[in-house]
């Protein structure tokens, strides 16, 4: 069963490609939220059905498994294979997606940063907790289309 909130980090890469990491709260770190080591990688081209989908299995993870507060590298390192968030990140967009059990799913794009990535707080989109097929999904790539590099 879904907990009340949740929230996933999306990051895509220059062909479309979506590596969806679920978050939870660090023992270590007082609650903050952490990337847990479970990534759903979704290789372009994707249906709206599979990209909802792993969006919410993901989200039906948070606080499931607990994040490795001892590794030096973050997730995204591990599975670009490159050490140093700046470096792993550099061509990739970033967007992440909350969920609230109230108010449904909050979509936020970023833009990207010399270290690290900004919110795009004019461009975040909401959608309801019983949204019809597809219509996450569509929030979704129009956040990707929004988030920039």
């Amino acid at each position: 069963m879904r907990a009340n909130y949740g929230i996933v980090s999306i990051f895509i890469d220059s062909v479309g490609n979506l590596f969806i990491i679920p978050n939870s709260p660090s023992k270590k770190y007082e609650g903050s939220l952490s990337e847990v080591e479970k990534v759903f990688k979704l290789a372009a081209p994707y249906s709206n059905e599979e990209l909802e989908q792993k969006v919410n299995v993901a989200l039906d993870l948070f606080g499931v498994i607990k994040p490795d507060d001892e590794s030096k590298e973050s997730v995204i390192e591990k599975v670009m294979g490159l050490k140093g968030y700046s470096k792993a990140t550099k061509n990739l967009k970033f967007i992440s997606i909350y969920w609230d059990f109230v108010k449904g799913y909050t979509v936020e794009p970023f833009q990207k940063e010399k270290r690290g990535y900004t919110i795009l707080e004019d461009k975040i989109i909401d959608v309801d907790r019983d949204y019809k097929p597809g219509q996450l999904a569509e929030s979704i790539l129009q956040a990707v289309g929004y988030a920039n590099l």
